[in-house]
């Protein structure tokens, strides 16, 4: 009977020992699914892959994959054998070992954590992929910010010691167009009529042609682009020509044939009042954003003021 008594104690104490850990494994994933970061387990020995967190499941890449039976190695890359960059020959139970890796797939730049440790009493693998992306974009956007605030600031500076305005404004037109990358950057303005416009002032990259010539006292009513823009005072933002082509053949031939994409241009104020446009024809670097045009437009605009006193 004693032993009877023992063996009893014995399988009650396991049994305890069981749910315990169960109830363990299940807080220890529980947390893990609460964390942004993706976080998955596997197998140190063959690789079978144990857990794998929410953020990781709700990866878009990877919502439709089934975990059962899998390796880590095909169920995040699609291969038969571990990955040539696997850490699994670095990691120790001690600390973690931390890398970064670019996954192909969608773009993202991750940090990686990983470590040795028991899983549901297996020796496993954990490793925590932290998204630097974000991060990145935001350190590059704030480079680049620096970069044309300095190319601003020493066109800026050109421009108000230059000679006269014809200088300042090819000064400040040639800065613009080298930080846009762009085929040309005037300047625009309605005239005194209100129904005319002309471009005053004009720089052009190699091998464009001018289109200061063509459009000195421009009916308004002729382009619905600038008769639209020059109306409402707003920008203008023409992602693709190519959206006049059957609304307007006319609009679409006049911009093919001096050779424009696409083109972006910032209302010009002076002491309150529209004046015309500052604008960029065909830019590669910056397309859609209007930070470096506002900036100069803000400059231009006294500048203009100033030499007109």
């Amino acid at each position: 009977i004693s032993d009877t008594i023992s063996l009893f104690v014995l399988r009650a104490r396991e049994r305890a020992q069981y749910d315990e850990k169960e109830a363990q494994m299940k807080n220890w994933e529980l947390m893990l699914d609460e964390t942004d970061e993706v976080v998955y387990v596997s197998d140190a020995e063959n690789y079978d892959l144990l857990y794998l967190n929410k953020a990781g499941r709700e990866l878009p890449w990877l919502k439709a994959r089934d975990l059962n039976c899998r390796k880590c190695y095909e169920f995040f890359y699609g291969i038969d054998q571990p990955c040539s960059f696997c850490t699994m020959h670095l990691l120790s139970r001690d600390k973690y070992y931390v890398w970064e890796n670019t996954h192909l797939k969608s773009g993202n730049h991750y940090m990686l954590k990983d470590k040795l440790l028991d899983w549901n009493g297996r020796l496993a693998r954990i490793e925590w992929a932290i998204n630097l992306t974000e991060k990145q974009k935001q350190q590059e956007m704030l480079s680049s910010r620096l970069k044309i605030e300095r190319a601003l600031l020493d066109g800026v500076r050109e421009m108000v010691y230059a000679s006269d305005f014809e200088e300042s404004m090819n000064v400040i037109l040639k800065c613009v167009a080298d930080l846009y990358k762009a085929d040309r950057s005037y300047v625009m303005r309605i005239n005194e009529d209100g129904h005319t416009i002309s471009m005053t002032n004009e720089w052009l990259a190699d091998g464009i042609s001018p289109e200061i010539g063509n459009l000195h006292n421009f009916p308004l009513e002729k382009s619905p682009l600038w008769n639209n823009a020059f109306t409402k005072q707003e920008p203008v933002f023409l992602g693709d020509i190519a959206e006049f082509r059957e609304t307007d053949p006319d609009e679409y031939e006049r911009l093919a044939v001096q050779g424009i994409i696409d083109m972006l241009a910032i209302p010009i104020m002076i002491k309150g009042k529209f004046w015309g446009f500052l604008g960029v024809d065909t830019p590669r670097k910056y397309k859609g954003d209007v930070y470096v045009l506002e900036s100069v437009a803000y400059f231009v605009a006294d500048e203009i003021n100033k030499r007109n006193k």
